[in-house]
């Protein structure tokens, strides 16, 4: 007949309110090792300091070359089947996460996530801009997000354009306008900044850059990509910002200056 183990759980000295269980008579007191280091001090004596094998590669040390070789005969295969997933050469998975879309609740998850995006950024792909996210009130395009001092402007500019009549309305756009192909070959989604709209229907997307931006081998690339899709796009930099700001003073005298910078 076998003893039966008397086990108890315990809360981890460290006071990171973690639980585990063990045996009545273990001298175990932490959760794992990193909250034993923490308590300790002896995570700290690691901090700052550079890994053994940095800037070791296999031809200059015997360590890393064999770990590299016995990674080819242990790891690989995991990778080639599938069972591990990174940088992996299995189309189904590693680039662009497209093992994502195996799992049957990807959309549905995808859908949540943009619902989310669109209510609390106002894009459906924030991405790195979210610490410039703020709100702005317009009367033709009501609260909408904005993430630049150039959307702002852009912003402040079509409201008065639209107030003199020139544009029936604006709006800030969310949904992605088209799919192209990126300086790298990859496919990737355009989402632009503004919609216009005149009074016969007709619209165009308005896009505020930057210079430095617009100078970029990779932005121009997208650009070209967009409009050879026959896709109404006007990319607004600072020079024509800044003259649209000098003619909305006096829209009717100034029309036609006007919508000669904004033809897309």
């Amino acid at each position: 007949m076998s003893k039966r183990v008397l086990r108890e759980r315990r809360y981890c000295t460290c006071g990171c309110s973690q639980t585990f269980e063990c045996r009545i008579t273990s001298t175990r007191e932490f959760y794992n090792k990193s909250c034993c280091a923490k308590f300790s001090g002896l995570g700290k004596l690691n901090k700052g300091k550079s890994p053994w094998n940095k800037g070791l590669t296999k031809d200059t040390d015997e360590r890393v070359k064999r770990y590299g070789e016995n990674g080819k005969i242990t790891r690989r295969p995991l990778y080639n089947s599938g069972v591990l997933r990174g940088h992996n050469p299995n189309p189904l998975f590693g680039k662009d996460n497209k093992w994502c879309k195996l799992n049957p609740n990807y959309k549905k998850t995808r859908e949540k996530q943009i619902k989310t995006c669109l209510n609390r950024y106002g894009v459906e792909n924030p991405g790195s801009t979210l610490s410039k996210c703020f709100e702005y009130y317009s009367h033709y395009a009501g609260l909408i997000k904005i993430q630049s001092s150039y959307e702002k402007r852009a912003a402040d500019i079509l409201d008065i354009l639209c107030d003199s009549g020139i544009f029936s309305y604006y709006d800030r756009y969310t949904k992605k306008v088209t799919d192209y192909l990126d300086i790298n070959g990859d496919l990737k989604r355009y989402y632009t900044d503004f919609k216009v709209v005149d009074w016969n229907g007709n619209y165009f997307y308005l896009d505020p850059k930057n210079d430095y931006k617009i100078s970029l081998d990779s932005e121009q690339q997208k650009i070209r990509e967009v409009i050879k899709q026959n896709i109404a796009l006007k990319i607004l930099n600072l020079r024509e910002i800044e003259l649209l700001e000098g003619y909305i003073t006096d829209c009717s005298k100034n029309n036609s200056k006007i919508l000669d910078i904004l033809r897309a």
